[in-house]
């Protein structure tokens, strides 16, 4: 990792973090990964009124009946 992206990154963060324990309180989520990896779990532990990008294709990261 360079200088630059070490200075932002979170360092609480290891190789046994989970995704859902790094989304806890998050403002946005942007996801470009995979068909629903943002599980309900996820989604409860988001910020009050998150705003989430689920943008993977043809079947986005969470369906948006469930993210509502």
């Amino acid at each position: 990792m360079n200088e630059f992206k070490r200075s932002l990154a979170n360092p609480t963060v290891t190789q046994d973090t989970t995704l859902e324990e790094v989304c806890v309180g998050a403002d946005v989520l942007i996801g470009v990964s995979a068909p629903r990896v943002f599980t309900e779990a996820i989604l409860s532990g988001l910020a009050k009124d998150p705003i989430i990008f689920a943008m993977a294709n043809p079947e986005p990261e969470v369906r948006p009946e469930l993210a509502k």
